[in-house]
């Protein structure tokens, strides 16, 4: 294995962890902040293991082009900076209830026959069998938790992250096919 997919096996684990502890605020702000720093390094620690290979400068020039005109890249690149530079960043958590229950429903509709006078000469009423015939099921309540970073609050941050490191794993593939010794 390169040292290069062994940092990208590093980032892939603290990814996991944070899909893990996604109830935990300070486990997943902490493996958050591990992602950060080893799926940024990955690229660097390419850099300093294929240096030496015939064609990785340029081949590397062109990718670091195509990286820095990909907004996902420039975004967790600031990221990085921040958390290791100046602050931890802080992930915003999203929790979504949801409460579901079984009820049975029917109809009924009561005829009155009225006279003149206004007096109910009868009265009859229909009543429908209920539409669910299963017993009431007990209630069902789900809880589903979510973060987000601040500056993409429409973006599932989990979701962000592995598109983020399918990007970079892609990356690491080519180069190893191309650069990789042995």
């Amino acid at each position: 294995m390169s040292n290069t997919r062994g940092k990208l096996e590093e980032a892939k684990y603290f990814l996991e962890q944070m899909q893990v502890y996604v109830e935990d605020r300070k486990k997943f702000a902490f493996n958050l902040s591990a992602f950060l720093s080893a799926a940024r390094s990955i690229t660097f620690v390419m850099q300093s293991e294929f240096k030496s290979s015939p064609g990785f400068d340029d081949w590397y020039k062109d990718k670091q082009k195509e990286m820095n005109n990909d907004g996902d890249f420039g975004f967790f690149n600031h990221l990085r900076v921040a958390t290791i530079h100046k602050k931890p960043v802080v992930p915003h958590k999203k929790t979504e209830i949801g409460i579901s229950e079984t009820i049975a429903v029917s109809e009924s509709i009561t005829i009155r026959v009225i006279d003149k006078e206004g007096n109910v000469v009868s009265e009859q009423t229909l009543e429908s069998e209920p539409k669910e015939n299963k017993p009431s099921q007990e209630t069902k309540v789900t809880v589903k938790h979510s973060w987000y970073f601040e500056e993409r609050p429409n973006d599932d941050l989990l979701e962000l992250c592995n598109k983020y490191i399918q990007k970079i794993e892609k990356l690491v593939e080519e180069c190893e096919k191309q650069f990789h010794k042995g």
